[in-house]
Formats: structure tokens, C-alpha cells, sequence
């Protein structure tokens, strides 16, 4: 369990905070990448031989993806509220990147793909929440990329 817990850092010269790793964590598949922006500032990568799920977690920003301009995303400014997050998937092979509108973290999850799915925004309005636990540990939780939607491959 301990290897499941780990705090952000200081931001690398790319912004990014925290960077997880399937061999880091022990996992088979996933990773996971934390960005802090601040405005103008610039996250950008490449998916490789992953998928990844952008995930504006706070902030906004303007995004693209291989040629594709996806405008400015994100909207929520305080993770605790019960706003959902926007989001999009990318298949492996693409670079991305995401110019701070304003303060900025974005979440980056990965997994291996073959690329069986094209590009995909998903709006808050399509990501569900479900309320886990009861009372003083009740939670709300947005399932965003989970196994009954067929637009990605894990």
C-alpha cells in the first residue's frame, strides 16, 4: 500500500509534479503525470505507445493534439467541489499541449494502447458521479474512462 502514496513535488522545468510510473508503483499498466501551470505557461507531451486521458483536474487551459485545436478546457477551479472535470483521450502517437489559462493542474493517465480509438472530448455533462460510502466518509467520484464506454482500449 505504501507504494500507492505519494505527494507532488516541486515542478520539474516542465511543470510536471508528480510522475508515476507502472514500474514505480508496481502496476502492469497505468501511469499517472501531475502538472502545475500557471497562466501562460505550457504542458505538453507525447502519448507513445499509450493512451492517455487529459484530465483538467483544476484551472483552465488551451489544448491541442496532433493538428487538432481543441480550444480552451477545463473549468473548475477547486477540486473539492462537486463539479465534474473536462477531460480527453488521446490514442498513442500524439503530442499534446495545454497553455494555462490560468493556474493550472492537469492530470495525465496513461496505459498501453494499439490505437483502436480516435481522439475524444468528454465534457463534464458526460462524465458520471457516483456517491461512494455514507456519512462523515461519503464522496463523490467521477468515473471518467471506465470499462462499459468503448473509446478506450483500458
Amino acid at each position: 500500500m505504501n507504494m500507492l502514496l505519494r505527494a507532488p513535488g516541486q515542478p520539474d522545468s516542465t511543470g510536471k509534479v508528480l510522475e508515476v510510473t507502472p514500474a514505480s508503483a508496481n502496476w502492469e499498466y497505468t501511469g499517472f503525470d501531475l502538472y502545475r501551470r500557471a497562466p501562460g505557461e505550457i504542458a505538453q507531451g507525447h502519448t507513445g505507445s499509450t493512451e492517455a486521458m487529459l484530465v483538467f483536474v483544476e484551472g483552465r487551459g488551451r489544448t491541442s493534439a496532433g493538428p487538432r485545436d481543441f480550444g480552451e478546457l477545463g473549468a473548475r477551479q477547486d477540486l473539492f467541489t462537486r463539479e465534474r472535470p473536462w477531460s480527453l483521450y488521446l490514442p498513442p502517437g500524439m503530442p499534446w499541449q495545454v497553455e494555462a489559462a490560468s493556474e493550472l493542474d492537469l492530470a495525465v493517465c496513461r496505459a498501453p494502447a494499439e490505437g483502436r480509438h480516435p481522439p475524444r472530448l468528454v465534457p463534464p455533462e458526460d462524465v458520471p458521479v457516483e456517491v461512494r460510502g455514507i456519512g462523515a466518509n461519503e464522496r463523490h467520484v467521477h468515473p471518467i474512462m471506465m470499462e462499459d464506454r468503448d473509446w478506450a482500449e483500458r
